[in-house]
């Protein structure tokens, strides 16, 4: 399994390397529409398949990465009354990653971060990310 910093580096090449295909593509749909293109895509070039699928991808790894840093069998099933084993986990936000620190590491793809301003991803009735 890839470290977080790996995840992010990944995330962040597979959208500098589409970046220039998607910027003349958010070009050509305004030179056509002009601004009624916000309407029908109202977070720029962020809302395009392409970026979401690239999201959607990084977001799910980073949930199993938080997932396997749970350490299985040293914590009793009941824990009430019981102290833990004093372990710490290490737990990292998906947002955080993936729309907040990204500024820093690549600030080229501010124009496609800020289109993010939800996260795009669905949950189960179970509260789980599907």
């Amino acid at each position: 399994m890839r470290d977080i910093e790996e995840i992010r580096d990944s995330y962040i090449g597979e959208l500098l390397t589409i970046q220039p295909e998607l910027e003349d593509w958010w070009e050509d749909m305004v030179a056509d529409e002009g601004q009624a293109v916000w309407k029908r895509w109202p977070t720029g070039i962020a809302g395009h398949p392409r970026v979401l699928a690239i999201f959607r991808k990084h977001y799910l790894e980073i949930v199993a990465w938080n997932n396997a840093q749970v350490a299985e069998g040293d914590e009793p099933k009941e824990k009430w009354g019981i102290d833990s084993s004093g372990r710490s986990q290490s737990f990292e936000w998906p947002v955080e990653i993936l729309i907040i620190n990204v500024r820093h590491f690549a600030p080229e793809l501010q124009p496609i971060i800020d289109g993010l301003c939800f996260v795009p991803m669905a949950m189960n009735p179970d509260d789980e990310v599907e």
